[in-house]
């Protein structure tokens, strides 16, 4: 793990040390200039868990990706530096229903206190939260929330700014996983005919003052709480705003 690299990536130029400050810089850093995307499974371009090629795809070419791929190399890149940390295992909650166990990737951060880290959902917290139960936390657009779920478990609820409903994101345990354990769930999402990222061409990004997203054809542009949609018509709109909006040239 080439740590000068990947911050260069990020575009992060601060002293890297092992403190609170460091990990949310290191976080925003990230979740800010490495879009989510899973264009690889439309190509039919197999994602594989080992650390070199990701590294390769998303750090030397310049490519984004999805939860497995985004927080297994921050997670690495943390351990590189560091910060005690470790894999975690989370269920999407979806349709009414949480899904299955290794569903998602998450990290968590021992400093003083346990932090919940995860620069691979998509349209999450920008920077790390707490781990600490009943404790709303702000982020830019929306507030989040950890509650307890069952007995050795917890969930993460969001909520809009201002609002006074949150709903669920997941359900998640502090309990430390291996690559080896996503492995079967990382081919599902790839293979599947169920599977979201099979079914939909996916690319989204944050800015300052709100968000870029591909899905499938339509690219939504979100300033605040303006929205603008347009549709992408043809590979090669779809490669010239995947360019000029998220810098991923596909070739």
């Amino acid at each position: 793990m080439n740590i000068n690299e990947y911050c260069q990536r990020i575009g992060y130029q601060n002293e890297v040390v092992v403190n609170e400050d460091c990990l949310k810089e290191l976080h925003r850093y990230h979740v800010m200039s490495i879009p989510f995307e899973a264009i690889d499974v439309q190509l039919g371009r197999r994602i594989e868990l080992k650390l070199d090629s990701i590294f390769h795809k998303v750090v030397k070419q310049n490519r984004g990706g999805y939860c497995y791929e985004l927080n297994l190399l921050f997670q690495a890149m943390l351990s590189e530096i560091g910060f005690e940390s470790y894999l975690i295992s989370a269920r999407i909650f979806n349709n009414q229903e949480f899904g299955p166990e290794f569903d998602h990737m998450a990290i968590v951060v021992k400093l003083q206190e346990y932090w919940l880290v995860d620069v691979g959902y998509g349209d999450l917290f920008i920077e790390p939260i707490l781990l600490k139960v009943d404790y709303p936390q702000e982020d830019k657009f929306k507030t989040y929330k950890i509650e307890n779920f069952g007995s050795n478990g917890f969930v993460l609820k969001e909520s809009l700014k201002g609002k006074s409903e949150f709903i669920l994101k997941y359900q998640f345990s502090n309990i430390p996983r291996t690559i080896d354990e996503f492995e079967a769930q990382n081919n599902w999402k790839q293979t599947s005919k169920d599977s979201y990222f099979v079914k939909n061409m996916i690319c989204t990004l944050p800015t300052q003052n709100g968000r870029y997203s591909i899905l499938n054809t339509i690219y939504k542009v979100r300033i605040g709480t303006a929205v603008k949609e347009i549709e992408i018509k043809g590979k090669t709109k779809m490669k010239e705003i995947l360019n000029s909006h998220f810098n991923i040239k596909i070739e």
